[in-house]
Formats: C-alpha cells, structure tokens, sequence
C-alpha cells in the first residue's frame, strides 16, 4: 500500500483509452463506473484524471472514458482507494505495444511525457535534442514532490516530466535501441551524492521538499546548465 496521492502513467499499446483503467482505478470526473466525487460536501466535480497541455502549461480534466492515450502521452491522476490510502492494485493494458522509434514533441519549459514502451528503457542512451538534458522529474507520492534523476531507467507505464530550455520546440525520439531488460516494475534507486541537503517538510500534512546545494568549480553567476528548475507540486496541500 501507499499514500493515496497523485501519479503519472500511461498505456504502452496502440489505441487505447482511459476506459482500459476503468475497471481497476477509482476515478472521479470521467463517466466511469465510479459516478463522481465532489470537491467538498455539495461542491463541483472533482475530477481525478488530467492531461498536461505541454504548450498552455495547463492542466485538462479528462470528462470520458472515451480519451485516447497517444504514444509517450503522460497521464496525471490521483491513485486512492479512500484519500489516505491506495492499495496495491494490478492494471493491464490490452492491445498491441507500441514498437519502432517514437517521437515527441518537446514545448519549451517543463513537459510531461512517458515511456512509450511495455518494458524499461535506459533513458541515458535516448538521443536529446540541444536544451534538453539527461535529467528528468518523477513524482513522489510521499511527500508531494518531483524526484529529480540524471540518467537512469524509466520504468513501464511511468510518466515523467522534462525540462526544454531551448525556448523552442524540440522532437524527441524514442528507439528500440532504448530498451532495457530489467525485471522488476518501478524506477531503479540511484545512489545519491554526499552533498548538502536542506529538506523542508509541512507541520501540518506528510508533504515537503529537499533544496541540496552542491558546489562547483564550473558555476555561474545566475542560472547556469548545472542549476535545477522548480517543478512545483500538483497536489494544492503541498
């Protein structure tokens, strides 16, 4: 079990849709089996699935089950089986998976995107346009943050945020070559530097964030290549 809280995920087969997840997910807002929950007693639909406009920077409610789920399209939703818990739940996805290379295009600023492939890929041997780098965000449901890793392996079915700094659009693309044969079904831990760490957490909820400062002979006066960009949280407690 885990904190009920937010994840990103996707569906790694050809024309699917979020009614692939209807009958093993709680949610809210989507005309599913569910009905609706509301925003507070008597208060608006809450609805539980979004999308990321990479362009806008705006979140879109997901109102059917009818939505596709495109090739490395991340999709937002909270995970609960009440709004504290989430127990473990087991999702398939039936369909054909995607193969072959798989492009994305990248807006400037933060996007979310995901492994478009059923199987793990090695996101440091993907080719980055210039502006984008080896790091990428995932959200941890425990505090309510971005995990930020450099390099590494993206799990199946795991959405993910980048950061385009190039201030113009920029094409991913995803290979075969990108695969990787792990057996096991989350985002490998990557041992983390000795470094100054500053972590800040609520009084009042499970929620917070770690600053770490690391110093370097190369750094810059201002934002510099080696300096991280804030990814606030989706979660209004936070």
């Amino acid at each position: 079990a885990r904190a009920a809280n937010y994840a990103d995920i996707t569906a790694p087969v050809v024309s699917t849709t979020i009614a692939d997840w209807d009958a093993e997910l709680f949610m809210s807002g989507v005309g599913g089996n569910d009905g609706d929950a509301r925003d507070g007693a008597g208060g608006p639909i809450y609805y539980s699935v979004t999308k990321y406009n990479n362009t806008t920077k705006a979140y879109i409610y997901i109102t059917s089950t009818a939505e596709t789920i495109v090739a490395g399209e991340g999709v937002e939703l909270f995970l609960g089986d009440n709004l504290s818990t989430f127990g473990a739940q087991t999702m398939d996805h039936r369909g054909t998976p995607y193969t072959g290379p798989i492009s994305i295009t990248l807006k400037p600023g933060f996007n979310l995107i995901a492994n478009p492939y059923s199987c793990f890929i090695n996101y440091s041997s993907v080719t980055k346009p210039s502006g984008v780098s080896n790091q990428f965000y995932v959200y941890v449901q425990n505090n309510g943050a971005y995990q930020l890793f450099t390099g590494g392996f993206i799990a199946a079915h795991q959405g993910f945020w980048v950061n385009n700094t190039s201030g113009s659009d920029k094409v991913i693309t995803f290979n075969e070559s990108n695969k990787f044969p792990l057996a096991i079904s989350l985002i490998s831990k990557q041992r983390e530097e000795k470094q100054f760490a500053l972590n800040v957490k609520s009084l009042g909820n499970e929620f917070g964030n770690k600053l770490v400062i690391k110093p370097s002979a190369t750094a810059q006066n201002g934002i510099d290549t080696e300096d991280i960009y804030y990814l606030p949280s989706p979660h209004k407690a936070a």
